[in-house]
């Protein structure tokens, strides 16, 4: 049987998850006896709440509670509501109170009864759901909302309503303009469940069925229902049924099912909108990052579960509400910049560089020269935070608190944020530190501050392997890379020239899937359907497979299609004793086959239009704990110096689904035609915002050799 329940209300509570904090302030309001009004949009689990607290509240006196759908009073009149009002805190409390129907069923007798009840020391609550039921019914008029308002603040009784606008609105429309009632009601706003709720949702029901649902599904589930109680329910009843008859979960069908099934729901809560609403959700489906919104603006979609986040920073709630405003913007034919542009605040930032020299001095000290700023140069000799013995454990720790998504390190590691403070404190002190604080300070609104790591890892392997990706200024309580105020790349200075080419769009991405026999399974079939599904949406990106992934096939379609961007998803190695990296592809026969750094290099060299490397690949967990160089600095240094202008390699292990929240945010930017380093700093952010508690952002890594980050010279 499907657990999952979707179109009426959920009765059954074991099937009902999350509202704790909700759950418990109306069990603390009724307690004493003070009244709360719910408050949402359709849809959002207003009833399903109202229910389950009514059937939890009440199993001890001195407290029953009891759930009234006033849909069931339509055309009816104030006595049919004292009945049914009896007859439910009668079922409610089963067979505990002392009432007569035919005797308390009207509005003289019950507010008689509840005298009795309320000297006996009983507190009763009456779950009042679809009120405005009542507040449009003509025969409910104010002398009905003063006596029931009056037998609340005179007696044990508190009411409970649910209703889609506040009850302040409801009293001031047709023949209650000056009602009073609203005044004695607690508010309740009831949006979208949190994050933790939601992921309980999704994977609580196929965890009790004993049917297994693996963690990219659930991130497929969670990114396109948000995290709305009614569009995870419809979305999970979908996957469900695919699963529970042992058949693959078929991504972009289930995707397409989801739209049909929320397509009416999504409508309605469209055609309510005014048309500068409208207009913000247009602008943010065009969107990659959170925007800025107008308060009023922000309150009128936050209400109706739309966008998440706060005023300064909203997003959509769901990659369902997306591709839906995508249709009725289409449909409308209205002039809306496609999801690859950026908005006018982000193309207009130009960056100012601030080249930074990194050289090893011999044990804890470094030699570190500002080789270029806005605020000119400068010199330092800086100690390190730790010994070079200590860095490859270190790292070793550190890429397993990231893969476990760990919020507090276990004994003995270090925290990203500990070494990234570090790494910062020894680095920018003295003359450096002020030159990179005078450099901030000269940069305008519009621009930003590019910050390269200039590091020779031949002569300097062990500063090399630092993850200077997590650089954190405490006193702003920031990591540099996570603003794209202060993107941080690797720049390898190289002799080859390089020059941007120029390319017609849509970017074309060669996609390379090596899954061999012999090494660890990836999940690579979903995040092939992934692929498919979020990248095949976007106009300005094209896409390719590779399979099955041999080096020939691979060189072949480098050849013959030209691509833009080679994007390999697989295992690498790293070879601690020659300091080699590669990459695993496959033979003919499906066996594993190394092609190194060096290797690579080559084929690319014949592939010119290729200008971006990126390499979705972990090492398979072999790497000693006394190396002190990331896994992948072999493949990516081969690859630069072989004259690719970038490369984008990860220094620890990264999940499937935070690779594929980076991809989907990333590529969309550079087809757009922002730095590549801005791009990646979109990417960075999308993982940060997304997944809570992971610190996989700081796990891609970009090698840059262009100056100004700009790969391409676009022709629409």
């Amino acid at each position: 049987m499907n657990p999952y329940t979707w179109r009426t209300t959920i009765r059954d509570s074991r099937a009902f998850v999350g509202r704790a904090a909700q759950l418990a302030l109306l069990a603390n309001l009724v307690a004493t006896s003070q009244s709360c009004s719910v408050v949402g949009p359709r849809r959002i689990g207003k009833s399903s709440l109202l229910y389950h607290f009514a059937h939890t509240a009440s199993a001890d006196l001195p407290q029953v509670v009891a759930y009234l759908d006033l849909e069931e009073l339509a055309g009816a009149g104030p006595d049919d509501f004292y009945a049914l009002a009896i007859e439910r805190l009668m079922r409610a409390g089963r067979g505990r109170l002392d009432a007569d129907p035919a005797r308390d069923g009207t509005a003289a007798g019950f507010r008689r009864w509840l005298a009795r009840i309320t000297e006996a020391g009983v507190r009763l609550g009456l779950g009042c759901d679809e009120f405005e039921m009542l507040s449009r019914n003509a025969r409910f008029d104010p002398d009905f909302f003063a006596y029931l308002r009056g037998l609340c603040s005179n007696y044990n009784l508190a009411l409970v309503t649910s209703s889609r606008v506040s009850l302040f609105e409801l009293c001031h429309q047709g023949n209650l303009q000056s009602s009073q009632f609203w005044n004695i009601f607690v508010p309740l706003p009831l949006g979208v469940l949190t994050e933790a709720e939601a992921r309980t949702l999704v994977a609580q029901p196929f965890a009790r069925a004993q049917v297994p649902l693996d963690v990219p599904t659930q991130a497929f589930a969670l990114n396109l229902a948000g995290r709305h109680p009614f569009f995870l329910q419809s979305v999970c009843y979908r996957i469900f049924e695919e699963l529970a008859q042992g058949r693959p979960v078929d991504i972009a069908g289930i995707a397409q099912q989801f739209q049909d099934d929320a397509r009416p729901h999504l409508a309605h809560t469209w055609d309510t909108l005014d048309e500068t609403s409208r207009a913000t959700l247009a602008q943010l489906a065009a969107a990659i990052e959170p925007c800025g919104l107008a308060h009023e603006v922000w309150q009128t979609l936050h209400h109706q579960a739309v966008v998440t986040g706060d005023a300064s920073a909203a997003r959509l709630e769901s990659e369902g509400w997306r591709a839906f405003i995508r249709e009725r913007v289409d449909a409308a034919a209205r002039a809306v910049r496609p999801l690859a542009r950026p908005n006018a605040a982000a193309g207009e930032l130009r960056y100012a560089d601030f080249d930074l020299r990194v050289e090893s001095a011999g044990g804890r000290t470094c030699h570190v020269s500002v080789l270029n700023s806005p605020a000119g140069q400068a010199h330092a000799t800086c100690t390190l935070p730790f010994a070079p013995e200590q860095i490859g454990a270190w790292l070793v720790d550190l890429g397993g608190q990231i893969a476990r998504r760990a919020t507090t390190p276990v004994r003995g590691e270090i925290s990203p944020a500990a070494i990234g403070e570090g790494l910062f404190r020894a680095i920018f002190a003295d003359a450096v530190g002020q030159t990179f604080f005078e450099s901030v300070g000269k940069i305008t609104e519009r621009q930003g501050l590019r910050i390269k790591i200039h590091v020779d890892p031949e002569r300097s392997p062990q500063i090399a392997g630092l993850p200077w990706e997590f650089l954190y200024n405490s006193t702003r309580r920031r990591f540099l890379t996570l603003s794209r105020e202060t993107p941080v790349v690797r720049y390898l200075d190289v002799p080859a020239p390089t020059q941007r080419s120029r390319t017609t769009l849509p970017l074309r991405v060669l996609v390379v899937i090596a899954s061999p026999r012999g090494l660890p399974a990836l999940d690579l079939a979903h995040e092939r359907a992934e692929i498919l599904r979020v990248w095949g949406k976007h106009a300005e990106v094209q896409v390719e497979l590779v399979e099955p992934a041999t080096a020939a096939a691979v060189q072949a379609r480098l050849w013959d299609w030209s691509p833009h961007v080679l994007h390999f998803m697989g295992h690498g190695q790293f070879d601690p004793l020659t300091g080699r990296g590669a990459l695993v592809f496959a033979d003919e026969a499906n066996e594993a086959k190394t092609v190194t750094g060096a290797q690579l290099g080559v084929m690319l060299a014949n592939a010119p239009s290729v200008r971006l490397a990126f390499f979705n690949a972990c090492e398979s967990a072999t790497c000693p704990r006394h190396h002190n160089l990331d896994p992948f600095s072999g493949v990516a240094a081969a690859l630069v110096l072989a004259g690719l202008p970038a490369v984008i390699a990860m220094q620890f292990p990264i999940s499937d689904e935070a690779a594929l929240i980076f991809a989907k945010n990333f590529y969309p930017r550079l087809a757009a035609g922002e730095p590549v380093d801005l791009a990646v700093t979109f990417g960075r952010g999308a993982i940060h915002t997304e997944l809570q508690n992971s610190q996989e952002w700081g796990t891609p890594v970009l090698f840059m050799r262009v100056p100004d980050g700009q790969l391409f010279d676009l022709n629409q």
